[in-house]
């Protein structure tokens, strides 16, 4: 706001600006005044007046720049169930100097199309001199965010209110494939010589622990015999197993629907696996697939005893 005196010159009938200087700091070079008949006259009569001016002054510009503590290298996420800080810092120059910073404004957010938004709105002030000042920004990420480019948005504001944004940059967050499964042992409760469909007293259950979804029948499994502990030359054949995601009726030991016959010392794709990636630690079937296994057949010759993995080797699961 812009306050001035003028005094009436009532030869010329003219007004002139006691200080006209401050007009033209303002980029003001001249002002029309329009009175009408009754405003003129009443002018006339006074040799000053006072004249309240608005004036819109743009800010002072506020620069962002950003500067990675890893040099804008790639991010690599930690395995589940730990999570990933992230430290970017970003510089901020302001020609009114950097105590015309709010400091608790400062704040930095990642953001990638589909994804949560991660975010620092605390970032602290790391150093600042003059016009210049530095600011740290612990961002966390965690296991199930997105591999590719993510935009870094950094912004702060003057102690006029004045914003600043940028949002130029990017950061890429790299594939980070992996997952966890339990228990380590399956059971059976009883098993004969002859019997079909016998199924474990549990099952396998698989957690993602990375960024990339394990499309359908991406589990594999890598059976083999169990022999037996005391006669080596009877087995439980790993043919005669089957995999499968679903459960009830026995439809895990039905290879003609939707179960998988296994293989000896052999990858087997279980049809129909899926393992999404996400938060599987909600415990709601989030990035989580189950496996239940079923014996179909139990030969003839077998006889009572422990029969394992102990030589040839434990089954093995991976994901492709």
């Amino acid at each position: 706001m812009l306050a001035l005196e003028f005094v009436l010159n009532k030869t010329t009938g003219s007004f002139l600006a006691i200080d006209s200087g401050i007009l033209l700091s303002y980029g003001i070079s001249s002002i029309t005044f329009i009175f009408n008949a009754f405003s003129i006259s009443s002018f006339f009569n006074s040799y000053f007046f006072f004249l309240t001016l608005f004036k819109t002054i743009p800010p002072t510009g506020i620069f962002i720049s950003l500067a990675y503590s890893t040099n804008l290298a790639a991010i690599t996420l930690t395995d589940a169930p730990s999570p990933t800080f992230v430290v970017i810092n970003f510089s901020v120059t302001d020609p009114d100097g950097a105590v015309n910073l709010n400091n608790d404004s400062a704040a930095l957010n990642l953001t990638k199309a589909g994804e949560e938004l991660r975010y620092n709105s605390s970032c602290a002030v790391k150093d600042y001199s003059g016009n210049y000042a530095n600011y740290t920004c612990n961002v966390t990420m965690w296991w199930w965010d997105a591999a590719g480019s993510w935009t870094v948005y950094a912004n702060i504001t003057d102690l006029g209110a004045n914003l600043a944004i940028n949002g130029t940059h990017t950061v890429t967050v790299n594939s980070l494939k992996g997952f966890v499964m339990s228990p380590s042992a399956l059971t059976f409760s009883s098993m004969n010589a002859g019997t079909t469909n016998q199924t474990p007293t549990n099952n396998i259950l698989m957690n993602n622990t990375g960024n990339v979804d394990i499309a359908s029948n991406g589990v594999q499994i890598n059976a083999t015999d169990l022999v037996g502990e005391t006669n080596a030359d009877k087995f439980l054949w790993a043919g005669n197993f089957s995999a499968s995601p679903y459960t009830g009726g026995n439809i895990e030991c039905n290879i003609t629907a939707s179960a998988t016959a296994m293989a000896n010392m052999s990858y087997t794709a279980v049809t129909n696996t899926i393992l999404a990636a996400g938060n599987y630690t909600i415990g709601d079937g989030t990035a989580q697939e189950k496996v239940y296994l079923c014996l179909r057949e139990a030969g003839v010759e077998l006889t009572q005893q422990q029969y394992s993995t102990d030589a040839l080797g434990s089954w093995t699961v991976k994901i492709v």
